[in-house]
């Protein structure tokens, strides 16, 4: 009966303890893009945050949020915070007021879903999946895009 009561209490323990992985919140995407951005050679690092910088809400979304402790750390601290701030924005757009979140909230315009075959017939198997994989920009904006 003493080792049941344990059983019970430790998978009661377990599934209190349980919460939801919440991976793809800001700190999630700020993480990958760290990852994402040391993976890259120096002078592209610079230029991407460097074109960053001429987005239309780089005042209000960037310039103004960027912590002192950033500003005051050189070029490259600077890329990597605008770089990781870049990868939180589409969920940032989320919050804006109506006018601008119908400019910019373009959900499926920040990842692409890849399907990666373990095996060659469980593409058969799986059969044709919607998803746009499409790795070059269409000519003309629409919600369809990924990134």
């Amino acid at each position: 009966m003493e080792k049941l009561s344990f059983i019970f209490v430790f998978f009661l323990i377990c599934l209190i303890s349980v919460q939801p992985a919440l991976a793809w919140n800001p700190h999630g995407h700020c993480v990958i893009a760290a990852i994402a951005f040391q993976r890259l050679d120096p002078v592209r690092r610079i230029a991407i945050a460097n074109r960053i910088r001429n987005h239309p809400r780089w005042e209000e979304d960037f310039a103004a949020k960027m912590p002192q402790v950033v500003k005051a750390g050189g070029e490259m601290v600077q890329a990597e915070w605008i770089f990781m701030q870049a990868a939180c924005w589409p969920d940032t757009t989320r919050q804006l007021e109506e006018s601008e979140n119908e400019k910019y909230d373009h959900a499926t315009w920040h990842y692409i879903n890849r399907i990666e075959y373990l095996n060659p017939t469980d593409k058969e198997a799986i059969g044709p999946i919607d998803l746009n994989q499409a790795t070059e920009p269409p000519d003309k904006q629409s919600n369809g895009m990924n990134v």
